[in-house]
Order: C-alpha cells, then sequence, then structure tokens
C-alpha cells in the first residue's frame, strides 16, 4: 500500500492533480495506493487510525504544493519561515514524526526543496515525477536494487540545531518524463469522486514563453511537441462527462492559449462532447494580437481566466519579455468582455518589476478602478527574488538579477527570498505600496459578491457576506462526506 497525502484545500472546490496523476502512473504498475485528499478536513488522528488500520505502507508521499502557511517557532532574519507541510498547526511536526515512524518518507510538489530544509523525510522528489515515482516503489519493494538520487547534507531550520542525509531526486535529470503522449490521469472508486464536481484535466506540459520572472521547469518548449494527444483528451472529457456527470473542468496548463492549433484542437473536442466550461491560465496580450484566439474563446467552454499580465508599463514588461502595448491590452480587455461577457476574468499583477515606480502602479489601479465592469478579480503581488538555495527551478531573474537591474540586499541565506532594489523601487516600497493597493481594490469586492471558486463549489449565488461561513460549511460538508467514504470503506465507524 502507497499514501499519498495532498494538502489541496476542500474550499478551493476542485482537487489538485499531481498526487491523482502519480497514483495512476501507480496503479498501472501494480501498485495499490490511497490518495487522502483535503488534509483541512482530517484531524492528524484520523489520518494515523485511517493507515494503521489499512494494510502496512511501502511509503508516506506528501505533495508540498499546497502546504499550510504558519509562524514556525524562530523567525530567521527579519521574517518568520512561512510554509508548513500540513495544517495541522501546532501537531505539525508531531504528525511528521508519527508517519516516520509508519513507513519510508517522501515529500514532493512545488515546495519540496524548502521543505528539506524544516522536515527530514527519507527522499525529496523534486519536478515532474511519473517516472521516478515508479523507480522509488520498485527499489523499495526489491524489485530493482539502484535508485538515481543525490545526497546532501541538510541542517534543519527550526527547534535545536539538526542534521540528516537528504536522498533528492531531480526528475528531470534523473527520470525525466519526455513527452505528453502518454499523461493521463484516472481516478480509483477510492478516490469517491462525486457527481457534477469540478475535475483537473492536463492539456499540456510546459510553455513556449520564458519570461524573466518564471521558475516553471519546462518553459521555452517547441511548438506543439508538448500537447496531449487529441484522442487522450476526448477520452477523458467523455469519461468525465458520463461516469461523473462533470461539465466544469481546470484546464492545467501553463499557458492555455501559447498558440492558436492548441485552441483549434479544443475546438474539435467542444464539438465531439457535450458543453463544457473551465478555467485556465492564459495570456491577454495573445488574445490581443491574434483575432482567431478571441473568436474561439466562447466556441470553447473557456470562461474563466486567470491572465497573467503583470504590468501596464510598458518599459517594465519588455524588461521582463510581456512587451504588449498596454493600450492594446486594455482594447482587447473591452473586446473580450463584450465579445463574452459570461467570461470571469482574474487578473494577476506584479508590483517592483524594474521600471516600474509607484506613480505607474497607481495609475494601473486606478485604471481598474475605473474600469470595474471589465474584470471580476484583481491579485497584486509584489516581486519576489526567491533564493535559489530552497527552490528546484530557477528563473532568470532569480539567476542573474543584475542582467535586470536588480540588486540584492541585506542577503541572509536562511531566507526563503531575497530583499532587492533597483532604480525605481526597492522591496520594502513595494510591500508599502502593496498594502494601500490592495485596500482600494478590496473596496470593490462588494460589487463582486462572489468568486469562481463559489461558482465551482457550487455555493448559492449573491451570498452578500455570508461567502465566508458557507465557504466554511461547504468545505466541512464536503471534507466530512470524503472522510466517510473513506472510514466506510475501511470499516471505521
Amino acid at each position: 500500500m502507497i499514501y499519498i497525502l495532498t494538502d489541496s484545500p476542500a474550499s478551493t472546490g476542485p482537487r489538485s492533480i499531481g498526487a491523482y496523476r502519480l497514483a495512476t502512473e501507480l496503479r498501472l504498475s501494480g501498485y495499490t495506493v490511497e490518495v487522502i485528499d483535503f488534509l483541512d478536513s482530517w484531524t492528524p488522528e484520523e489520518i494515523l487510525q485511517y493507515i494503521d488500520i489499512g494494510p502496512t505502507p511501502l511509503w508516506i508521499g506528501f505533495s508540498s504544493t499546497f502546504s499550510g502557511h504558519g509562524k514556525h517557532e524562530i523567525e530567521f532574519g527579519q521574517r518568520a519561515w512561512p510554509d508548513k507541510l500540513t495544517r495541522f498547526n501546532e501537531k505539525d511536526y508531531w504528525f511528521f514524526s508519527e508517519i516516520k515512524k509508519r513507513a519510508i518518507t517522501i515529500i514532493g510538489g512545488s515546495r519540496a526543496e524548502r521543505m528539506k530544509h524544516i522536515y527530514s523525510p527519507d527522499y525529496i522528489v523534486t519536478g515532474y515525477a511519473d517516472a521516478a515515482i515508479i523507480a522509488i516503489s520498485d527499489f523499495l519493494s526489491g524489485k530493482i536494487d539502484k535508485l538515481n538520487y543525490e545526497e546532501e547534507l541538510i541542517e534543519l531550520i527550526y527547534r535545536e540545531k539538526q542534521s540528516y542525509i537528504s536522498k533528492n531526486i531531480n526528475c528531470e535529470k534523473m527520470y525525466p518524463v519526455s513527452d505528453a503522449s502518454n499523461i493521463q490521469t484516472v481516478f480509483h472508486e477510492t478516490d469517491y469522486i462525486q457527481p457534477n464536481e469540478v475535475l483537473p484535466l492536463e492539456v499540456s506540459r510546459g510553455c513556449i514563453f520564458k519570461c524573466a520572472f518564471c521558475a516553471f521547469p519546462l518553459n521555452g518548449k517547441t511548438k506543439n511537441d508538448y500537447v496531449r494527444p487529441k484522442a487522450q483528451l476526448l477520452e477523458d472529457i467523455k469519461l468525465y462527462q458520463e461516469k461523473y456527470k462533470s461539465n466544469r473542468y481546470l484546464f492545467m496548463d501553463d499557458t492555455f492559449n501559447d498558440t492558436v492549433e492548441k485552441m483549434q484542437l479544443l475546438k474539435e473536442i467542444y464539438d465531439e462532447v457535450s458543453p463544457f466550461e473551465f478555467w485556465a491560465y492564459g495570456r491577454l496580450d495573445l488574445l490581443a494580437s491574434k483575432s482567431e484566439m478571441m473568436e474561439l474563446v466562447n466556441k470553447i467552454g473557456w470562461k474563466y481566466f486567470s491572465l497573467g499580465v503583470e504590468t501596464f508599463n510598458r518599459n517594465a514588461g519588455k524588461k521582463i519579455g510581456k512587451g504588449a502595448d498596454p493600450e492594446k491590452l486594455k482594447i482587447a480587455l473591452t473586446e473580450l468582455k463584450k465579445l463574452h461577457p459570461e467570461s470571469w476574468l482574474l487578473f494577476e499583477m506584479i508590483i517592483g518589476l524594474p521600471g516600474e515606480s509607484k506613480d505607474s502602479v497607481d495609475e494601473t489601479v486606478q485604471w481598474f478602478l475605473d474600469n470595474p465592469n471589465l474584470w471580476e478579480e484583481v491579485h497584486f503581488k509584489e516581486l519576489s527574488i526567491p533564493n535559489t538555495k530552497y527552490t528546484t527551478w530557477h528563473s532568470e531573474m532569480s539567476k542573474n538579477p543584475e542582467k535586470y537591474g536588480v540588486q540584492i540586499v541585506n542577503i541572509d541565506t536562511l531566507r526563503g527570498s531575497h530583499d532587492w532594489k533597483h532604480d525605481t523601487m526597492t522591496v520594502t516600497e513595494a510591500e508599502q505600496i502593496l498594502t494601500g493597493v490592495n485596500n482600494k481594490i478590496n473596496d470593490l469586492r462588494p460589487r463582486n459578491k462572489n468568486n469562481y471558486f463559489v461558482k465551482f463549489a457550487d455555493l448559492p449565488e449573491d451570498t452578500d457576506d455570508k461567502i465566508p461561513q458557507l465557504l466554511k460549511d461547504s468545505i466541512r460538508l464536503k471534507g466530512r462526506q470524503y472522510i466517510e467514504n473513506k472510514f466506510k470503506n475501511r470499516g471505521i465507524s
């Protein structure tokens, strides 16, 4: 038996796909796998009881991508380390220690490289682990006698000074997945997928762009060599519709509209199945420059957008690989809302890009405030220069900040990200600006009483101030139903 624990919160409605992708590969290789989802709905004692009453585990894995955020016991530099492996708060370390008594432990997911400095798992796995996870399981079960990994002496940075030997597996180097032709995710009956549940669907892996601030491992791909075959995508959607009665999906894709061809492929699929709608990451500049993309949006069910615009300052945009004319972006946004008024637009913006000043940020914020009918959500965040010691994949800006006019200051090797400054801003100024920006944007939130996760979670529309409690009720109901199904299957009352 293999257990994979994922801290994807029930509050988001949809599940994350990573654990189920690995479970699919393991099950195809003859292993029995239990995905334990929605950790925020379990107690640590319930999970331990669930594991103890079942078959002896070969290994127990943690996904760190949705790790809890909380203050650790020691503050490093001027800031506390923000990550925890679960949302069990004061029981977090105790729970991990109990898990280690029961089985080999593995930490994967996007924060794995940081987590190895806080916890002491037997293996740290970074990157797409489809092939690596089979190799690990075969090694631990005695099917093979060699496993590729690199040993590293790690000093834990919490509580008393302790160290251990970390076994690191960098999947891109040691167990790469060369293409996207066979990465189908299949759910099992013990995953307890509910009717009409919003389901994740992997469309492709990688992106043809290489933005300076982006650290995805598969950037700069050749066009269309990274998209899953049409037959597989069609099979997935038909299964979701027929077996799970689901017509709402999360399209897992670094940049969904990076090519017209990919959108046309989805148009062919959309025409062969029942109508559906989906959420995906996208680029507004491509919608602005390619009229055929704009026309396809409503013909393929693309309703919920996360648009990484980053900045409306053209000079700053050029420096990071996003140099589109801001006025053309705004015109495209107007056109998008006119053609597709039901679309839900979430904007991702960065404060502190080199070349951007407080005045230009204020202009951007004012534009959003003056045009509230052209967007549903806007998320601002300050520029982050991650410490490469605690990340596996490094953006061009992280590797060479000086190239972009950014200077690292107050270097602290224990910090997850660096302080920085450039000619027009410092990180402290960016943080101060962010606080003011959020206050202004939040003043408009009552006009949008819901977010797209509320829709995905099947909560009532126009819930006004009841949203927080309704979300809590939804989390509790969804999470507890999931746990009750698991318990019944294992004979736990």
